[in-house]
């Protein structure tokens, strides 16, 4: 659903425009050439053209609610109609200038400017009814004249309320498909980690195994390679935020050293959770060590990275 069709009613469109023009010709029209009507006289036709401004101000064209200068003029436009056209006029009912009088203000609610639309509506309907209980008018006469004003004044709040209801469905229904692209885009980087990271560790281990496959005897120099190649494996997995070049580069001088280096942690934590200097304190510790054995242990975010070596010193 576009901002055209509901930021304002759908009444800021060319169409709407062409709509309300052409109820105006017909509004002014049949009021003009009925058996009883009043002699157009110059501030008849004047109201008549005020009819004209207020619908061009109405499907004032965009998507937002009308000026606060435009929508105070609809009111004191609508009232002026009814009030010019009803002092010329010499019966009760049948006038449809008073009728397109009220599609101004009434229509004002879907708009956007409810107190406009509101305001305007209840005015008119209460000078209409105060000039036919003036005029003696009779009960099915006032339900005639007031009629169509009423239920204009009723259809524009459900116009709107409806509006509003629709687009709240629209807002939730593509907040839902957001949260769902998000959650979507979300898993195909962590498929996309996930495959590099196997890329990765094929790399690794492609050349032992296929040595291993081809019958290369496993001699104490290859398990050594073999348990330093899985110990950095097993560190990729368990640890995949501690995968830093140069401090993974450190621990593998450790390990061809004889070193033993466990590396313990959170596998759901991010790169981005650990701090740079953190990093750097700990390549700095290790690059001390030269024997024995190492166990950094990654904790929680908030809590420090240790790093204990042999027992019970802590580096």
């Amino acid at each position: 659903m576009s901002v055209s069709l509901t930021g304002a009613g759908g009444l800021g469109t060319p169409l709407a425009r062409w709509v309300f023009v052409l109820v105006w010709v017909c509004s002014v029209w049949a009021d003009c050439v009925t058996e009883n009507s009043p002699p157009l006289t110059p501030l008849l036709a004047l109201a008549y053209a005020l009819g004209l401004v207020g619908g061009l101000l109405l499907t004032t064209p965009g998507a937002a609610p009308l000026s606060r200068s435009h929508a105070t003029c609809l009111p004191l436009i609508s009232l002026t109609m009814v009030a010019v056209v009803l002092a010329h006029a010499d019966r009760v009912s049948g006038f449809e200038t008073v009728y397109f009088a009220t599609y101004l203000v009434a229509f004002a609610i879907p708009r956007g400017n409810p107190v406009a639309g509101v305001v305007g509506s209840v005015l008119v309907i209460g000078y209409a009814s105060l000039w036919a209980m003036i005029n003696g008018a009779a009960a099915p006469e006032i339900a005639e004249l007031l009629g169509v004003p009423i239920g204009c004044l009723i259809a524009g709040i459900v116009w709107a309320l409806t509006l509003r209801w629709i687009v709240g469905q629209e807002r939730h229904h593509r907040s839902e498909e957001g949260r769902a692209a998000q959650r979507t885009a979300a898993s195909m980087v962590a498929v996309a980690t996930a495959q590099q990271e196997s890329a990765t560790i094929r790399a690794e281990i492609a050349a032992l195994m296929e040595g291993i496959i081809d019958g290369t005897e496993i001699d104490n120099p290859l398990r050594v390679q073999l348990i330093r190649t899985e110990a950095a494996i097993r560190d990729r997995i368990t640890v995949p935020h501690l995968q830093d070049s140069e401090l993974v580069r450190v621990v593998a001088d450790l390990r061809e050293k004889e070193v033993t280096v466990v590396v313990l942690g959170e596998p759901s934590m991010d790169r981005s959770e650990v701090d740079d200097a953190l990093i750097t304190r700990l390549i700095e510790v290790l690059s001390e060590v030269d024997s024995g054995r190492i166990t950094v242990r990654s904790l929680p975010p908030g809590e420090a990275c240790r790093a204990q070596r042999g027992d019970p010193a802590t580096g």
